[in-house]
């Protein structure tokens, strides 16, 4: 045994101790343990037989998780944020650290990873927990990337500039319509105001001001020619409820919303569409008045002509109700109407008040036109609509007394153009000779 202990080969020095080096390893190694994990109990031959492994290669990280790391660790130690990898490599054990860095590098990208796959609304958090000590405190800062996301900006300004632009997108889309109704819509279904459905176009047709009705009606009057176009005329219609009411009354409220004027294949196709339509309505109704349903085409015919007769400035010879019960003898199968009474009173409804077209945009600007004086152009167009009025003075002696209305002129903006005039009162009424226009087409002011 004595001469075992004199080291002259390495492999008995490397395997063979004496016990007071034994006792001097196991107190170092317990002594080392409890001052870097007190709470963590260890028998003295665990700490004999465990060896210090070699430190690991760093985890391979992405820029994003590197550049959080580097933020967290050099604001550690100026604001009191909690403490940093290298800070945390000095405390715990080689194995631990390990752990620790691998569960808060896979908290990291799934942090990133989440982030990428939120949409942009969505809020981003600060920080990113991870499991350090007891889990408690966040371990590494979120990205700069991501804490620019999460500061507060104010969108109003660009929701608004959206608001403008999208508005003024849709007024061209109308103004489009208005010219080509065609291109018209299919600008608006391009650009996302209507579906592509004929059900979509026809509430679009029925509700959204802004349309004028007789483009609404050259638009309709296509029918024949395209299928989608066809089937948006059947929609439009269906819309309306004729049950139990007179002809004339439902052809009213059908021309509240469309202008039944210009080609006569149009004004006949569109008419045929409402005659189909109040025959559905009122199937049990046609069926004890008339022998065949068909008879209530040509009333429709007969109504829209009687209206034109009656309320016709340049017509000076005005039909009777006689001779419109006589144009319709033989209309029902061969054999006059039973019911003349029905006629007499669409006659009497007729004569009394005319069948008008519902307003729009065009109304008001041939208002203005009628009260204008003076070698104009044309004002009245499906495109053309009134924005504001006002009325200004032209100085032309800022030091001289003028007259009240003396230079007065009064200036109609239209949507492509501007109009000044001159204010004239006649007997108490009020109108405007025509000065000069300007177009605002590529115009700066």
């Amino acid at each position: 045994g004595g001469d075992a202990t004199d080291g002259d080969s390495p492999g008995q020095d490397s395997g063979v101790h004496s016990s007071e080096q034994l006792v001097a390893a196991a107190a170092s190694a317990s002594t080392t343990v409890a001052s870097s994990t007190p709470s963590r109990p260890s028998s003295h031959s665990q700490q004999f037989h465990h060896q210090q492994p070699q430190r690991p290669p760093l985890v391979k990280r992405c820029h994003s998780c590197s550049a959080a790391a580097a933020a967290a660790a050099g604001g550690a130690s100026s604001t009191g944020t909690p403490p940093s990898a290298d800070f945390l490599s000095s405390a715990l054990p080689q194995k631990q650290q390990t752990q620790k860095a691998q569960t808060a590098h896979s908290h990291l990208h799934h942090h990133h990873h989440q982030q990428a796959q939120m949409p942009p609304s969505a809020s981003v958090p600060a920080m990113v927990s991870g499991a350090v000590g007891n889990g408690s405190s966040p371990a590494v800062a979120a990205c700069p990337r991501h804490q620019q996301q999460q500061q507060p900006a104010s969108y109003a300004s660009h929701y608004s500039h959206n608001d403008r632009v999208r508005k003024r997108t849709y007024r061209i889309g109308l103004n489009f319509f208005n010219r080509k109704p065609d291109k018209g819509i299919q600008f608006l279904i391009g650009h996302h105001f209507i579906q592509n459905s004929p059900s979509a176009v026809a509430r679009f047709l029925l509700h959204r001001k802004g349309l004028c009705k007789q483009v609404i009606s050259n638009y309709l009057g296509q029918c024949h020619a395209s299928a989608f176009v066809n089937r948006v005329c059947d929609h439009f219609l269906n819309d309306f409820d004729f049950a139990s009411k007179p002809l004339d009354i439902a052809l009213r409220e059908f021309l509240q919303f469309i202008e039944i004027k210009g080609e006569a294949q149009v004004v006949s196709r569109i008419l045929e569409k409402f005659a189909n339509r109040f025959i559905t309505c009122n199937a049990s109704w046609i069926a004890e008045k008339f022998q065949d349903s068909d008879v209530i085409h040509l009333l429709v015919f007969a109504v829209m002509m009687l209206n034109t007769d009656l309320h016709n400035m340049n017509n000076k010879k005005k039909i009777s109700l006689r001779e419109f019960v006589h144009n319709l003898r033989g209309c029902d199968s061969g054999s006059d109407l039973a019911d003349t009474q029905m006629l007499a009173d669409l006659y009497e409804r007729i004569r009394a008040e005319p069948l008008r077209a519902g307003s729009d945009h065009v109304t008001q600007v041939l208002k203005m036109e009628a009260q204008l004086y003076g070698r104009h152009p044309p004002l009245a167009e499906p495109h053309r609509r009134l924005v504001c009025f006002c009325k200004l003075s032209l100085v032309k002696d800022w030091k001289g007394q003028t007259k009240p209305r003396q230079s007065e002129r009064a200036v109609f903006l239209f949507n492509d153009m501007l109009i000044v005039t001159k204010c004239l009162e006649r007997k108490r009424r009020v109108f405007y000779q025509y000065r000069g226009s300007l177009g605002l087409h590529r115009m700066q002011a």
